[in-house]
Order: C-alpha cells, then structure tokens, then sequence
C-alpha cells in the first residue's frame, strides 16, 4: 500500500510591524531570510533592487508589493524625508519541509483587485497584532486565517507549474532530517545523526536533501538561525549577544560577520535600518 503524503502547508508570521524609515540620504542594500509582503503607509515611496542596473520601483501608498527571500534591495530615501511600511515576513513550508516560496516567481507587484485585497488583509493582521486581546485562542484563529488567505491571494498572482511542483512535493526523503533541523537549529550540524534519521548513504543525502530543499544542510541551518535572528532583532529588545547565543552562534563576533556577510548589515545596523524592506 502506498503510503498517503502530507501535502499541507505551515504557514509561520515572522513579524508583522509597522516601520519608519530614518531620515536618511543614504540607504544601505539589505536582504531577509524570507519572504516580506509590504506597503507603504503614510505616502508613495520607492524602492530598488540590486540588479546590474539598480532598478528603481515607485510604489503607491496602501500598495502591496512582494520581496522574495535573499533578494537585495533598499529604499530611496529623500532628504530629511520619513516614511512608513507596514510589513508581513514569513515562511511557507510544504508538508515534507520545502520552502514553497523556493519554488516559485513571484512579481512585486499584484492586479487591483488582488493588491486592495492583500491591503485590507494586512492592515486586518496588524490591528490584531497590535490589539492587546485577551482572547488568544480568538486572535491566533483569526491570525491563521489571514496567513492562508494572504498566501492564497499572493498565489492566485501566477500560474504554477503543477508536474515541478509534484516532483517537489513527492520528495519526502530527507524530511525527517529537516524536521529534525526545524527543531534543533541551535545544535552543531550533525551529519551523522540527519544520515541515520533518513537511513541514507552520505551520497545519496547530500543528493537528495539538495533536491527536497535547495540547499545543503549546513545552508538550510544557516538559513534558520538567520530568519530566527532577524526576528529577534526586529521584534525584541534582547542583546546582540544574547540572539545570537539563542540562535546557535556563542560568540558574538562570529554571529556579527555572519549576520553581515548575508543581509548586507551588522545586527546593530539591521535592526536600525532594516525598516520592513
């Protein structure tokens, strides 16, 4: 008998903030861990990604726009000008542990009916994030419920190649390893012990853990200490040292050089400059 696979989706928020740019004339290019879905608040702005002509993107207030994980961009900021984002991070895993947003192309910008949509359901989030509700059964019901109407209103956005997104899905080899990973993220990488849980020869793990994730163990921890700590920074008031102790990086120069090799800015920097983009 075959075995039934798990095709649900694990929707997790990051964060779910409201941010002001610093009155800056210089921005510096920075990048998250995650997706972000974010807008701006209080008027137009613009944005630029690092491509090999620094594309530069006027946005509309209320305008919903998405940037993909990893994807290096800044705000243009004016002189002695402010402005307010609101922004949506967070992660969509298959049930076998796939990054859903790894598989797909996303455009940063969605029709009207979609974009006023997503406009309502991030400002609904954020009125229930901020409320100081005692009721958390009713507020994590209405969170979840957003989360999945949100990803799919993003989805509805683009047609998805279904026989790609099966040979994905149906790749559950390694999942207990990525479970595993997904819970113990502070720990050293063992090799050893993420061979033995998915009872597969060195080879064929490396082999197939690439495939079910696009990544190779050592950057899929990597990767989840990054989001964790990027959420703490933007979320928390703890210490550098003390996040980057949480997420598995003991000492705190080591986290720093880390932290800036992959978003482009010291933690200190991030969680000042990082303002939703």
């Amino acid at each position: 008998m075959q075995t039934r696979k798990d095709y649900t989706l694990d929707i997790q928020q990051i964060f779910c903030k409201e941010f002001q740019t610093p009155m800056l004339t210089v921005a510096n290019w920075v990048t998250k861990s995650f997706p972000v879905l974010t807008m701006f608040t209080d008027k137009k702005g613009k944005f630029i990604i690092n491509d090999k002509s620094e594309t530069e993107f006027e946005v509309q207030r209320h305008q919903p726009y998405f940037l993909a994980a990893n994807l290096q961009r800044k705000p243009h900021i004016e002189k002695n000008e402010e402005m307010r984002l609101l922004a949506f991070g967070f992660r969509c895993r298959i049930g076998n542990g796939t990054d859903l947003f790894s598989l797909l192309d996303i455009p940063f910008f969605f029709n009207k009916n979609d974009s006023e949509h997503l406009r309502d359901l991030m400002l609904e989030l954020y009125t229930i994030e901020s409320a100081n509700s005692d009721n958390w059964l009713k507020t994590s019901i209405s969170k979840k419920r957003l989360h999945y109407e949100i990803i799919e209103t993003i989805l509805s956005s683009i047609s998805i190649d279904k026989k790609i997104l099966l040979s994905f899905v149906e790749n559950f080899h390694c999942t207990p390893a990525i479970e595993y990973l997904n819970r113990n993220y502070t720990q050293p990488l063992d090799i050893p012990k993420l061979m033995k849980l998915c009872n597969l020869s060195r080879t064929h793990f490396f082999r197939l853990f690439k495939k079910q994730t696009n990544s190779t163990p050592f950057e899929y921890l990597k990767n989840c200490r990054m989001q964790e700590s990027q959420r703490m920074l933007l979320c928390t008031d703890l210490s550098i040292a003390e996040i980057g102790n949480k997420v598995g990086w003991e000492d705190q120069f080591h986290f720093s050089r880390i932290f800036k090799k992959e978003t482009g800015l010291s933690p200190k920097n991030y969680r000042q400059q990082s303002i939703g983009m």
